[in-house]
């Protein structure tokens, strides 16, 4: 999988999938927690388009 995961994820969103990753595992009390530590611009990236990324990336990974 993780060679997978290098062929086809965007290499400039790498920090927007680990965090996506970590969302999705996370419990609503965690992610809030977690969204609550990062900084501004982190969580705007994530607002604006880290989600979208994430899911593009996921489903990319996974359908193989």
């Amino acid at each position: 999988m993780g060679e997978r995961g290098r062929e086809v994820l965007p290499k400039g969103k790498m920090a927007l999938i680990f965090l996506g990753a970590l969302l999705e595992e996370a419990t609503p009390e965690e992610e809030k927690r977690f969204m609550a530590e990062l900084p501004l611009p982190a969580r705007l990236m994530w607002r604006l388009g880290g989600r979208r990324a994430y899911a593009k990336a996921r489903d990319r990974v996974r359908q193989a």
